[in-house]
């Protein structure tokens, strides 16, 4: 990972650059575990911490708390179907009294190779989605992993939805071509990945 060096920041007259302000558990957490990865709303950090080694973790602005917000609520009803997600804790990670992350499992990526041989079973998951009533939004070669016993899960619901339901104002807008939850997207993105 490379991050800018911020001693060679250009001098910006109408701004300034001040801490982070982070709670005492959340910087803690965030300096006994490594980043693994980083997105436009939240970091993967891994701890070492049974079962769940990996952690989410929202980065401090509104938007990006409401989707965290958001996947765990989302993530916690698709749980309740038995949908192929990641496994997770039932403890999120608070800061300030907000949900600013949370614990799942660790997964593994799948090679391309990989991806071809089990494209019936990323379908399969997808279409177990749709038959619970829920689209997820969000379907590319990143958010499609396995776990420990090789099994296909999808992971990144922040754009996940009941189908039909009107789609909240802060999932981004290109993640559906219509103001509802629906599953053509989904599988307009499957198209891609397996044409």
């Amino acid at each position: 990972m490379n991050y800018p060096c911020l001693a060679k920041f250009p001098n910006l007259r109408s701004g300034r650059v001040s801490l982070l302000k982070e709670s005492p558990d959340t910087a803690s957490l965030r300096s006994s575990s490594m980043l693994v990865n980083f997105g436009s709303h939240a970091c993967i950090r891994r701890a070492d911490s049974e079962p769940y080694p990996i952690v989410k973790l929202a980065h401090p602005d509104a938007q990006s708390m409401a989707l965290m917000r958001y996947e765990y609520e989302m993530l916690n009803r698709l749980a309740r179907l038995h949908l192929p997600i990641p496994a997770f804790s039932n403890e999120p990670i608070l800061e300030h009294g907000k949900l600013r992350g949370y614990r799942m499992e660790e997964l593994f990526k799948l090679t391309h190779d990989e991806m071809s041989l089990r494209s019936d079973d990323v379908k399969q998951a997808v279409k177990k989605f749709h038959d619970a009533g829920y689209s997820h939004g969000d379907l590319s070669l990143s958010n499609i992993m396995k776990d420990g016993q090789g099994s296909i899960v999808v992971i990144d619901v922040s754009c996940s939805g009941p189908i039909g339901k009107e789609i909240p104002s802060w999932v981004p807008s290109w993640a559906y071509e219509r103001a509802t939850f629906h599953t053509e997207s989904d599988i307009k993105r499957l198209g891609n990945i397996f044409p």
